[in-house]
């Protein structure tokens, strides 16, 4: 089998050959190992090839994860910013996702910059060398509560951060997790809570806030007050629009009664209503409302029932 590499580099070293093959041939590779494995010379693998394969297939979780790709639903402000970020930080919440960030150490003698530049060696200063450290090719996070089978390979920004969105998983209130940098297992270095399993390995610790178990929207009242709530992202304006305020965007904006749980109650006419929230831009459907109707311009609604 002939394989054309097209790239700026120069693939010269072992890591950059795992790093081609992770990147374009991982899955079918990893299933002509496991089922013909006794056929693989004989189909045109060379022995470099077969021998990058074994390593990837000893030092790495059983499944490797996709291509990391961003969440549809993540807006163009949070792309910058994960674009820009220049330091790691301890995971953290961003809708309805964790993040997660790995940075090679940087070196720590003498002048050095102690921010990495936009190269795999991180740079030095004008007067005194600094020590080189190589940014690795390849990190994910792999958690326990998915018997560390998956890894969630991480983007790599020009900073030389890598990170990754991980959704918030239901019915797990706290998370166990390792990095993984080019085959080498870790903690999270910026993560200062930990766990040693029974074996003694290091795991880093993420405490998953609480969560509403039960939430309603909307509620009708005898009055005829009706309340919307919506669980969202924190910090935002958020505004409750529908036919009984012509879809006015400006006039019912709800309060933020917690970080991300967003309220508002007001009286409505008795009748069939349609409704939607609007943030960040958007309007979206009410997501604790299943119940849907055609507005005047032809789009799905949620759909208010006042007797």
């Amino acid at each position: 089998m002939t394989v054309a590499v097209k790239t700026r580099h120069r693939y010269s070293d072992l890591y950059s050959i795992m790093d081609y093959v992770l990147r374009e041939h991982r899955r079918a590779l990893a299933q002509k190992l496991r089922l013909r494995l006794a056929r693989i010379i004989p189909t045109g693998i060379t022995t470099t090839m077969l021998l990058v394969a074994m390593v990837l297939l000893v030092s790495a979780p059983f499944q490797l994860g996709a291509t990391p790709r961003m969440p549809a639903d993540i807006d163009l402000i949070l792309h910058v910013r994960l674009a820009g970020m220049e330091n790691a930080e301890a995971p953290r919440i961003i809708d309805d996702y964790i993040l997660f960030s790995y940075l090679p150490q940087q070196p720590q003698n003498g002048r050095a910059p102690q921010s990495p530049v936009r190269a795999d060696i991180y740079g030095t200063s004008a007067d005194q060398p600094a020590q080189t450290v190589r940014n690795p090719r390849y990190v994910g996070v792999v958690f326990e509560h998915e018997n560390y089978r998956t890894t969630h390979v991480m983007f790599r920004n020009e900073q030389g951060v890598h990170f990754v969105l991980y959704r918030i998983p239901e019915g797990v209130t706290q998370l166990r997790y390792r990095f993984v940098s080019d085959g080498h297992w870790s903690a999270d270095p910026q993560n200062p809570h930990t766990y040693s399993d029974a074996h003694g390995v290091r795991l880093s610790v993420f405490d998953l806030p609480e969560r509403p178990t039960e939430l309603r929207s909307p509620l009708v009242h005898a009055d005829g007050s009706v309340e919307f709530t919506l669980e969202t992202a924190p910090n935002r304006r958020v505004t409750l629009v529908g036919d009984f305020n012509n879809w006015d965007p400006y006039m019912h904006v709800m309060r933020e009664l917690e970080p991300g749980l967003y309220h508002i109650r007001l009286r409505v006419t008795s009748g069939r209503h349609g409704y939607q929230f609007v943030g960040a831009g958007r309007r979206i459907n009410d997501p604790l409302n299943d119940r849907r109707l055609h507005s005047h311009d032809g789009h799905d609604v949620s759909e208010l029932i006042v007797p």
